[in-house]
C-alpha cells in the first residue's frame, strides 16, 4: 500500500492456525511459538548443562562417576583427553572438548551421561519448576500489572488464561521464584549448583525465548508501536487492542531481533569462555542489557496497563524494568568487589 510516497507492510494473518478436531479449539499462532520457543531453549539449555553438570561431579567419589568405566568409553576420542592421569584436569578437558564439539554431543548423551548420578532427572526437573513459574508468573503479573481493574470485579477470569493476558515481567519473577525453590531442592544432592550459577545457565537461552514470544505478538497484532511514517512502519489491520489501522512502529519486530541478538552473544560468550558461568556474571549482562532496552522502547509503544504518577511520561513497562536492572548492576558490583577483595589477599 502507498501512503505518502511510502511503501508500508499491510498486516492481518489469520491468528488460527487449526481447530482441535472434535473438540473444535482454535490453536493460534501466539500458542504455537510459545511452544516452538520452549522447545528451542530447552535443547539449549540441554546443550549448556551437559557442561555445567561436568564442571559440578565430583570424579573421586566413585558413587557419582565410575571413571574405569568412563574412560573406557572414550578409547575412541584419545584428542579429548590429556596425558595427564588426574581426574580434574581430565573433567576440565572433557567440558570443553564437548563445548567445542570435539567430543559429540550424542556421545556425551549415551556414553557419559549415564555415569552421573541423578543427571537424567535434573533438566526434566527443573524444566517443570520453570514452567509452572513462567505461565503462574506471566498470567499473574498481567492480573495486577495491567489488568487489576478488571480482574477485581471479575476474579474468575483470572483462570481463564487461553482467552490471553500474559505479561513478560510477570514470567520473569515467576522464573526468579521457580529456580529458588528449585535450588533449596537441590540444597543436599550431588548436582547442588548456586541459584546464580543456574541463573546464568537460564539467561544464556532466554534470549531464544524471548525471540519467539515477541514474533507471536507480532504474529497476533498486539503489543503495537505508535504511529510512525518510516518506511519499513507496518499496519495491522486488525490489532488485538482494537487501534485504528494505520502506520506503525513493528515495537515487536525491534523486540524480538534484540532478544536474538542478546541470545546468540551470551552463547558465544559462554561457548568461547569468555566469561565463567557460577559467578552472576551472565546474569548480569542479561539484566541489564535487555530489560534497559525494554525500557527505551517502551516509547514506542502504545501505553498499556496503569499510568503511575510517580515519574511524569513513565509507563508500566518501564516501572518494571527498573529493578531487573537494578538487580543486574548490583550482581555486577558484587562480583567486581569480590574480585577486589581476592587480589588485596595475594
Amino acid at each position: 500500500m502507498l501512503h505518502s510516497s511510502l511503501s508500508y507492510l499491510l498486516w492481518n494473518p489469520n491468528r488460527v492456525v487449526f481447530y482441535v478436531p472434535y473438540f473444535d479449539h482454535p490453536v493460534v499462532w501466539y500458542g504455537v511459538l510459545f511452544a516452538l520457543g520452549f522447545l528451542v531453549s530447552y535443547f539449549i539449555l540441554k546443550a549448556i548443562l551437559a557442561v555445567e553438570i561436568l564442571s559440578k561431579i565430583s570424579l573421586d567419589a566413585s558413587k557419582d562417576v565410575q571413571w574405569a568405566a568412563l574412560r573406557a568409553k572414550l578409547t575412541k576420542y584419545p584428542h579429548v583427553l590429556p596425558d595427564s592421569e588426574d581426574q580434574n584436569s581430565c573433567l576440565q578437558a572433557l567440558a570443553l572438548s564437548i563445548k567445542t564439539k570435539k567430543l559429540p554431543y550424542s556421545f556425551y548423551r549415551s556414553k557419559i551421561l549415564p555415569f552421573i548420578k541423578d543427571s537424567d532427572q535434573f533438566l526434566d526437573s527443573m524444566t517443570g519448576y520453570l514452567i509452572v513459574g513462567v505461565i503462574v508468573g506471566a498470567r499473574l503479573g498481567y492480573v495486577f500489572f495491567y489488568g487489576w481493574p478488571f480482574f477485581r470485579e471479575n476474579p474468575l477470569d483470572i483462570f481463564k488464561i487461553w482467552e490471553g493476558g500474559l505479561a513478560s515481567h510477570g514470567a520473569c519473577i515467576g522464573i526468579l521464584m521457580a529456580l529458588f525453590l528449585f535450588v533449596k531442592r537441590i540444597a543436599k544432592t550431588t548436582l547442588n549448583f548456586s541459584y546464580l550459577h543456574l541463573l546464568d545457565v537460564l539467561t544464556i537461552m532466554s534470549g531464544f525465548f524471548a525471540f519467539f514470544i515477541r514474533m507471536g505478538n507480532f504474529v497476533n497484532q498486539e503489543i503495537v508501536g505508535l504511529a510512525s511514517k518510516l518506511p519499513w512502519a507496518v499496519i495491522f489491520l486488525n490489532a488485538f487492542e482494537g487501534l485504528p489501522p494505520i502506520p506503525r512502529h513493528p515495537v515487536q519486530l525491534y523486540e524480538a531481533f534484540f532478544y536474538l541478538f542478546i541470545g546468540l552473544s551470551l552463547w558465544l560468550l559462554w561457548k568461547k569462555n569468555k566469561v565463567p558461568t557460577g559467578h552472576g556474571l551472565f546474569a548480569a549482562i542479561f539484566l541489564i542489557t535487555l530489560f534497559s532496552f525494554r525500557f527505551g522502547i517502551e516509547f514506542l509503544k502504545e501505553p498499556q496497563g496503569v499510568v503511575l504518577p510517580i515519574f511524569k511520561g513513565l509507563r508500566m513497562g518501564q516501572y518494571l524494568s527498573l529493578p531487573f536492572i537494578l538487580a543486574g548492576i548490583t550482581i555486577l558490583l558484587t562480583f567486581k568487589k569480590k574480585q577486589q577483595y581476592k587480589k588485596s589477599l595475594l
